[in-house]
């Protein structure tokens, strides 16, 4: 009894439990159903005493936080599938069972839908085989594990065992052989793995990922059943391989994709579909003034443009509001008592990056340009998340879609070190507190979950307009950068997941007119538009949110705009206009896309019309720029397609209508040797497959003169991602192993590194010896073991070959040796001409 009142102790529906846990679990599949709170008017609600008033009100704040899940069209596709993946997979254990990948965006209800899946699935078979095995033991057909940030193999195994209620001591083989005994004594059929994208591997080695996940495969006689965030992305499917080899990678072939989709209402259908879902929704709502049409009719178009569509946001922006009615007494929903839930609040008030303006306040001056600038501006934006907050950085960086955690928390330590790091800890701290005081016009949530790659709409025919009156190339790079910026535009952040912006950006931002500038705004204000969204196109914080007392960085009211405008506008470098203006290029970099200023390009003068053509050339490509660019700067036709944003056909044939002369390359012949037949070629580009510029060097040409060799003798180009061998030309014959590890990327670099790692005590002290870091020499030993598949360097004291990895070494040295004598024979050659001049 309650001492205070005599009333019996309410304790409410609530059920606190983990379902990574199998007493948890139990109690999630075994639960009974949700009794409905009674509906009551609000003269009944009047005549309850006060605590039948404050028990009424906890059940239905019980009740609506635990609505569904909702049998939507989506989740009754992805149980349809599901099953019949895992119905399917009736094979002996001696046989791998295909696994199911559901890979889809945050906010979705993934899990939700899988554990839902996982519950059914679990009753079923009770139903059908009872609730004991043979030998007497608890049935537990399906079991569900989540895993934490950078997870390793072993970490799997222990949160298996640890679901089991088995010791987690051990290596990974050991926890692998307790947990198996576990899978065969229950029965267990399923694994539901949640959160892959945590795996260690995920966010840098695809290929070390895959063989983690096979390894689960070969180990477990189940069906794996995994779900993530961006897993197919990094290439997890394809194991590191590209092009005709993409048949190699067994995880890819063994592995189902699923997904799961927002609802749209681009048609009559999509809409329908939204609408039901909300009458659904409707009928289990427990508010005195619910209405008929309350949601599917009142407030639907208001919710979708809240939601974006995502069953989880939905539901959570649903179960806030029926909490806010009920405690303000307002009972039902409406637009203006919708407007004051927040939902995923601090997530929604921050991009994936750090705004501009603010990373320039942030960042101090460093000697270096930073090689990952946008890697350190998402670990920003994610530790922003942070104060306040249960969240860890892995949960804050999910939640703004920066799956790459610990690479971009490695570019912030990187870049700062232990520079100044008490004041970037309080300006982190101080400006969190003020993103969360302050009103943030632009829902960032929204929109990361409504534009995308494939969702984003483009004036395609406006811009070839916009080209042909500019004279400018319009071809498929020109459109796939402008669409790029477009969804940064509307991102507030960079498209992708990369730490690195890509390195065209800089040329093309820099010599971006304003009237494209302007064509790009209009163009994200009608995305905007299209999805009932009622913000402004771009928004950063104020400089007043922060005394400049607290700013570690620069001011960017410092740099003078104009000024910045016509250096831009003479065509300076950024490393002269940074010297010039007294801050770091990336200070630059930042107050350019902070303010938008653009270089216009003068208007050519008039000339005569050249036949075939009734547009001037203008901007870079004006007869009097090319004059100084190509004459007098003696810039290549390359270098001047780059900054004119075209190819170099386009660059000499505006030369040739300047009237320019082309200046020959002296000493490299423009034809392949007369000796050179189609069949030698193809043998050395197709069959070999090396590169046109190895070829070129070998002969003594240019790369243009293997390029219409090509094309003449009808010899197919290498795919888009071929990787050329080094040692093709060395014509000697490759273990399987050494074959494996040359056709992956700078291979020459990683092996000539493995070489001098045997005889340091350390990683980090051989790694200190080459000179680079630590992180990236330990990455390329992983992923070279991996790709051989052994050991090859033994972790001992002073590390040592493994005995797998002396035969490897020892062929490794052989080929580098003879690659390196080859380069200067072939280097001696090329000076007199080539090795097969005439």
């Amino acid at each position: 009894m309650n001492a205070r009142n005599g009333a019996e102790p309410f304790e409410g529906d609530d059920r606190q439990y983990s379902p990574t846990r199998l007493p948890g679990w139990l109690l999630e599949v075994n639960g009974p159903d949700r009794a409905r709170p009674e509906q009551y008017t609000r003269a009944q609600l009047a005549d309850l005493s006060p605590r039948a008033l404050l028990m009424h009100n906890d059940d239905r704040a019980v009740w609506h936080a635990n609505i569904g899940p909702i049998d939507t069209p989506q989740l009754l596709q992805l149980h349809d599938e599901l099953s019949e993946i895992v119905d399917s997979n009736r094979q002996d254990g001696d046989k791998t069972k295909p696994a199911a990948l559901l890979d889809a965006y945050p906010g979705l209800g993934k899990s939700t839908a899988v554990r839902a899946y996982g519950r059914k699935m679990f009753r079923e078979q009770v139903t059908l085989r009872g609730e004991t095995t043979p030998s007497g033991d608890r049935r537990v057909p399906v079991i569900y594990i989540a895993l934490s940030g950078n997870t390793q193999i072993r970490g799997l195994n222990a949160a298996i065992c640890r679901f089991y209620g088995l010791p987690v001591t051990g290596d990974a083989d050991t926890l692998a052989e307790r947990a198996v005994d576990a899978v065969l004594s229950l029965r267990t059929a399923a694994f539901i793995i949640d959160d892959i994208h945590f795996l260690a591997g995920a966010n840098t080695n695809s290929v070390r990922m895959s063989n983690q996940l096979k390894y689960l495969a070969n180990v477990f006689p189940v069906t794996l059943i995994y779900v993530g965030v961006g897993v197919q992305k990094r290439g997890i499917l394809q194991e590191g391989f590209s092009g005709k080899k993409n048949e190699l990678a067994q995880f890819g072939r063994r592995t189902t994709p699923l997904t799961l989709l927002p609802f749209q209402i681009d048609d009559e259908q999509g809409r329908k579909q939204w609408r039901t879902l909300l009458k659904t929704i409707e009928k289990k709502l427990v508010l005195a003034d619910k209405y008929p049409g309350m949601l599917a009719r009142d407030l639907s178009d208001y919710l979708y443009a809240r939601s974006s569509g995502h069953f989880a946001s939905l539901m959570a922006l649903i179960n806030r509001g029926c909490l806010r009615a009920i405690r303000s007494g307002h009972e039902r929903l409406d637009k203006d008592l919708m407007n004051q839930v927040k939902n995923d609040a601090a997530a929604s008030r921050l991009p994936a990056m750090l705004w501009p303006a603010w990373t320039m306040r942030m960042l101090p001056r460093l000697p270096e340009p930073l090689f990952r600038l946008s890697g350190l501006r998402r670990a920003c934006a994610t530790l922003l998340l942070a104060p306040g907050t249960s969240w860890n950085y892995p949960r804050a960086a999910e939640l703004l879609g920066n799956p790459r955690t610990f690479g971009n928390k490695d570019a912030l330590d990187a870049a700062l070190g232990k520079q100044r790091s008490d004041e970037l800890a309080t300006f982190i701290v101080l400006l969190a507190r003020a993103v969360d005081t302050h009103p943030v016009p632009i829902d960032y949530h929204r929109r990361r979950t409504t534009f995308s790659e494939t969702t984003v709409s483009f004036d395609l025919d406006a811009f070839k307009e916009y080209c042909r009156r500019r004279g400018l190339r319009s071809g498929p790079v020109q459109v796939k950068r402008l669409r790029w910026h477009l969804l940064k535009l509307l991102l507030g952040a960079d498209p992708g997941t990369s730490s690195r912006t890509p390195t065209w950006n800089a040329d093309f931002s820099h010599r971006i007119t304003g009237e494209l500038k302007e064509f790009l705004f209009q163009q994200a204000a009608a995305n905007l538009q299209a999805h009932c969204i009622d913000e402004p196109v771009l928004w950063q914080p104020p400089s007043t949110w922060l005394s400049k007392s607290t700013w570690p960085g620069e001011d960017p009211d410092r740099a003078d705009s104009s000024q910045l405008a016509e250096m831009l506008a003479a065509g300076r470098s950024l490393t002269e206009i940074a010297k010039h203006l007294d801050i770091s290029e990336d200070h630059v970099l930042m107050h350019l896309e902070s303010t938008g200023v653009d270089a216009a390009a003068p208007d050519p003068p008039p000339r005569p019309s050249v036949p075939g053509r009734n547009i001037p050339r203008q901007g870079v490509l004006a007869p009097r720029e090319l004059q100084q660019l190509y004459q007098e700067q003696r810039l290549t036709p390359a270098k001047i397609a780059k900054l004119a944003g075209c190819s170099q056909h386009t660059v000499r044939r505006a030369l040739t209508e300047a009237g320019l002369p082309l200046r020959s390359t002296p000493g490299i012949p423009l034809l392949l040797p007369a000796m050179i037949t189609r069949e030698w070629l193809e043998e050395e580009y197709a069959l070999k497959g090396r590169s046109c510029l190895d070829i070129a060097r070998e002969l003594g040409v240019g790369q243009d003169a293997v390029f219409r060799a090509l094309r003449r003798w009808d010899i197919p180009r290498h795919s888009n991602g071929h990787v050329s061998n080094p040692f093709a030309r060395l014509n000697v014959t490759l273990s399987p192993e050494m074959r494996r590890v040359s056709n992956t990327s700078n291979c020459l670099s990683r092996l000539r590194n493995l070489l001098k790692i045997p005889g340091h005590p350390r990683l980090s002290v051989a790694a200190a010896e080459l000179g680079v870091p630590a992180s990236t020499l330990c990455q390329q030993l992983r992923s070279i073991e991996s790709l051989v598949g052994f050991s090859v360097i033994a972790r001992t004291n002073p590390l040592s070959p493994a005995p797998a990895g002396v035969p490897f070494l020892a062929e490794a040295r052989k080929l580098i040796d003879r690659f390196d004598n080859t380069t200067t024979l072939d280097t001696s050659d090329s000076s007199k001409g080539g090795r097969y001049s005439r």
